[in-house]
């Protein structure tokens, strides 16, 4: 007699041992050739987001020499036919060159973007409380304006530059956006397993929730127009630093309270490039055209 655990019908027949090879080395094949596929996809969304920045980095610098040409262009006619202009056309001067100077900060702010996922980082742990104050004083807002540190503040590993350059959007945004006489920024963050979290808060008018998207895109601001200084590419750009060091930045509002702009930065070391792929070549620019002396 066979004992109970050497029973034949227990144990597969070799047909069925045979099929479950054939099924696991069919399985191991098919996740090789997915892991290879998102490979490739990976280093072609790395490839187009290069390329991408490429065209924005030249696009902000050749854009700049005719921009140039109309404000200079426009002197010209105010100076040499001040006595010819009547009042429409003056106005009509002044309108153009607004217009060039708006286009001339949205041309800086697509360059600055460009820049940012450019530039090489040089990683250390930086005092969030000090940057947050020196960001606060290059950024000068108007004294009815105050900022409001809730301390201790984490002290994230990040490119110092690119850190401040984030909370610069997001002190920038809560000044212009504010909607009122006075108010405050105020920036808090806390210490997470896995990241350091920050909040920065404003007691402004506030945003639909139907807005959250787009305020995060590229000239996504809801008061872009002639008059704004504010060109729709601050929260793009802080997203981008975010989500460049592992993180993230999303808003919390209800209209007439203000809004809460969280962001996160990852304690796991950032990875700017796949392993084993080259950097990034430099931008081969055409040497500007040779001025008039009217340029």
């Amino acid at each position: 007699m066979h004992a109970d655990n050497d029973r034949p019908e227990d144990k597969p027949t070799a047909p069925h041992a045979q099929l479950g090879l054939e099924t696991l080395a069919l399985a191991q094949a098919r996740c090789a050739e997915l892991s290879r596929e998102l490979g490739e996809t990976r280093r072609d969304l790395s490839s187009a987001q290069r390329e991408l920045e490429e065209v924005l980095y030249i696009f902000s610098h050749d854009f700049r020499a005719p921009l140039r040409g109309i404000n200079s262009i426009v002197s010209w006619i105010e100076e040499d036919y001040a006595g010819l202009l009547d009042e429409a056309g003056r106005e009509h001067m002044a309108d153009l060159r607004q217009c060039a100077h708006r286009l001339t900060h949205m041309i800086e702010a697509v360059l600055t973007y460009s820049r940012a996922g450019r530039q090489t980082p040089v990683l250390e742990t930086v005092d969030s409380a000090k940057a947050a104050r020196e960001v606060w004083r290059r950024l000068s807002p108007p004294a009815r304006i105050r900022l409001r540190l809730e301390e201790p503040l984490p002290q994230p590993v990040i490119d110092r530059a690119q850190f401040e350059q984030l909370l610069e959007c997001l002190f920038d945004n809560a000044v212009k956006h504010l909607g009122k006489p006075q108010g405050e920024a105020v920036i808090a963050g806390e210490d997470l397993p896995d990241s350091w979290r920050f909040c920065v808060r404003d007691d402004g008018k506030g945003v639909e929730s139907r807005h959250f998207d787009r305020i995060f895109q590229l000239f996504g601001s809801l008061d872009a127009d002639d008059e704004s200084e504010a060109t729709g590419m601050g929260l793009a750009l802080a997203r981008k630093i975010a989500r460049r060091y592992g993180g993230d930045l999303w808003v919390a509002s209800t209209v007439g309270s203000g809004c809460s702009f969280f962001f996160t930065i990852s304690k796991s070391p950032p990875v700017f490039a796949d392993p084993g792929e080259a950097p990034p070549a430099p931008i081969q620019r055409r040497p500007p055209p040779a001025r008039s002396e009217h340029s």
